[in-house]
């Protein structure tokens, strides 16, 4: 039995005036499964970007910084690429997805 079928066999079994609240809630209920589809593309989303941010934090602390970002040899320490650093602009949108928050 089609859901259209359904509403149409409520509706005579309770009656003429219910059937606009019965499409409401329906519809309702539509709404409400394509939120939770919708939260839970946007957890596995943040899942996804999380664990991204999590590895690049590791490859951090495992290294001294960036070999060749002078282009004269010398290693760009990771220092100054991160918040307070002389190129800190480069590293500002990961440092602050790194803490969970807004700039400061």
């Amino acid at each position: 039995m089609s859901g259209a079928e359904a509403l149409d066999d409520a509706v005579h079994e309770y009656g003429h005036h219910d059937r606009d609240e019965m499409r409401a809630r329906r519809g309702d209920a539509d709404l409400a499964r394509m939120e939770l589809a919708r939260l839970r593309a946007i957890e596995a989303d943040n899942a996804r970007l999380r664990k991204g941010i999590e590895a690049v934090s590791a490859l951090i602390d495992a290294s001294h910084g960036v070999d060749g970002l002078h282009l004269n040899g010398d290693i760009g320490s990771w220092g100054e690429l991160r918040t307070g650093g002389q190129y800190e602009s480069w590293l500002r949108d990961f440092d602050i997805a790194l803490d969970g928050g807004e700039g400061k």
